[in-house]
């Protein structure tokens, strides 16, 4: 069961949909530059569906570099603390990470709810469907970070090699 739960938290599964959302975007956007200019015909969609489509794909990419530890950061202090006071530091800062998430995902389910009544002006598609991503990634970021903070509880690296 703990490998189970480590394989999906590294968000490996991940990857396929975000080549998937990466390729439809950019079929999209080279869809509408060759209609725009070799056949002076532009379809009127192809902005707003790019536009929405890197939303998901930042969101979901963003989930990912977290799982990875590819996000920039100061480990200079970590580093020069001796192991202990170092554990710490990483929970504390696992801890104020979940915390801003979960405030971040708090506002991020009212705006769904809140825009859901929207609708884009292209597509004709309510704005919550775009921005649901936001709390989905919320979710599996803090997952993560909370996997993240029981590894460092346990003595371990926040991150499997």
């Amino acid at each position: 069961m703990a490998r189970l739960v480590t394989g999906f938290l590294r968000m490996r599964w991940l990857e396929p949909v975000l080549v998937a959302i990466l390729a439809v975007l950019v079929a999209v956007v080279l869809g509408n530059v060759i209609g725009r200019y070799v056949f002076s015909f532009a379809l009127t969609w192809a902005d707003e569906m790019a536009r929405f489509l890197f939303v998901w794909l930042t969101f979901l990419g963003a989930t990912v570099g977290l799982a990875r530890g590819a996000h920039i950061g100061m480990d200079i202090v970590v580093q020069a603390l001796p192991p202990r006071p170092a554990r710490a530091l990483q929970a504390l800062a696992l801890l104020l990470m979940m915390v801003f998430l979960a405030v971040l995902g708090w506002y991020s389910v009212e705006l769904v709810q809140r825009s859901m009544t929207f609708r884009t002006p292209a597509m004709g598609m309510p704005r919550g469907y775009i921005y649901a991503i936001a709390p989905a990634s919320v979710v599996l970021m803090l997952l993560v970070c909370l996997h993240q903070f029981v590894r460092v509880l346990r003595g371990r690296e926040p991150r499997d090699a």
